[in-house]
């Protein structure tokens, strides 16, 4: 408080009466405004915090290939200007489809496994859109 006091006190040095009323009352406010904020802290925070903190963390982690694979493609593009030659792929791209398949290998797995999905290609096409649905609800 003893900050924006100082702040205010400076900026109102050649301020007009008028000026310096208005600025008096707009201090006043702040500080209620402040003191109903540490009087109701408690009642102000969110009970759901712990499952909004769960699902942003669930959603980078699914959403960490496509990231990185932008990542990647910045990268290359950086890559091709200083080398003057194009480049098409580097690691990062790599280790972005790969981790990409690892998550779709997983979910094909699981439908293999639980639901009794005999054809691969059937699976596969349902482990992806299945992906892209969690993808989409994460974030």
């Amino acid at each position: 408080m003893r900050a924006r006091a100082l702040i205010i006190e400076s900026l109102l040095k050649e301020a007009t009466d008028e000026e310096k009323l208005v600025a008096s009352i707009l201090d006043d406010v702040f500080d209620d405004l402040e003191a109903d904020i540490q009087s109701n802290k408690d009642k102000l925070a969110p009970e759901v915090q712990n499952e909004a903190v769960g699902f942003a963390i669930a959603g980078s982690i699914v959403s960490m290939p496509a990231l990185l694979k932008l990542v990647g493609k910045a990268v290359a593009k950086v890559q091709s200007k200083l080398k003057g030659e194009k480049v098409d792929t580097n690691t990062i791209i790599k280790v972005a489809d790969k981790l990409h398949h690892i998550l779709i290998g997983g979910l094909e797995k699981v439908l293999q496994v639980v639901f009794r999905i005999k054809d691969k290609k059937q699976a596969h096409r349902l482990a992806v859109i299945l992906f892209h649905a969690i993808v989409a609800g994460l974030l």
